[in-house]
């Protein structure tokens, strides 16, 4: 599976099990955003990829390698305001990727990190390991 269709898998389930279903705007990578003119919550979505490795050494059958990554939504709510639409958004983003296998990606376990104060927005992560696997 190539970089680019594990990404667009990322994306895609994040998009249908998050953005349409919690109706909150995303800054997907590389895509057009502009923040939200009402002040609303708001999520960026990174998708970061680790190191791969190889795991299994077939002489005629070929390879089987590991990939690995972190996707990163960051979630992004009015400062001064309750923190609980963030957190409550987050709980709703670590339970759509924990440890899941939606081929061609297996998610992990999700951690959710209050940042704090950022730029005029309440800044909350989760974080999701993910890894999937090629063979060649």
């Amino acid at each position: 599976m190539s970089y680019a269709a594990i990404h667009d898998a990322i994306r895609t389930r994040f998009k249908n099990l998050v953005a349409d279903a919690e109706s909150v705007p995303v800054a997907y990578p590389n895509a057009p955003f502009e923040t939200p003119d009402d002040q609303s919550m708001w999520v960026r979505l990174s998708i970061l990829d680790g190191q791969s490795s190889q795991i299994e050494l077939e002489a005629n059958d070929g390879s089987t390698y590991r990939r690995v990554g972190n996707l990163i939504a960051q979630i992004f709510a009015p400062a001064q305001q309750s923190t609980g639409d963030a957190m409550d958004l987050a709980d709703v983003i670590a339970a759509a990727f924990r440890r899941v296998y939606a081929i061609p990606v297996r998610y992990r376990v999700p951690s959710v990190q209050t940042i704090g104060r950022s730029n005029g927005w309440w800044q909350v992560n989760v974080v999701c390991p993910w890894e999937s696997e090629l063979i060649s």
